[in-house]
């Protein structure tokens, strides 16, 4: 399986999960045991993750949606798979 390889700030998307009105996204190093380095609230199903070229390597994003209207401690969904991606920065291959 290939892993996306970016310059830097991939931009990533996700189908829509039912009764959700927010999405928290999490970045991690690793994906287990899962370590959030950078969070991020959005009320879109797609968002631009917080890695610059600096940030060069592989890195993990999840998903889950959030339902305000469900009770207090039930309101976070389910996490999605992590999502396995390099980030490149300046280093480039030319491929034919």
């Amino acid at each position: 399986k290939k892993v996306p390889a970016l310059h830097d700030s991939p931009l990533v998307a996700w189908e829509p999960a039912v009764g959700a009105t927010q999405y928290e996204v999490q970045v991690s190093r690793k994906r287990y045991p899962w370590v959030a380095v950078q969070k991020t609230l959005t009320y879109s199903t797609a968002t631009v993750l917080p890695l610059k070229k600096k940030d060069v390597g592989t890195w993990w994003y999840r998903v889950r949606g959030i339902n305000p209207a469900l009770p207090s401690g039930a309101q976070n969904l389910s996490w999605s798979a992590p999502v396995k991606i390099s980030i490149t920065g300046d280093q480039f291959v030319v491929v034919k």
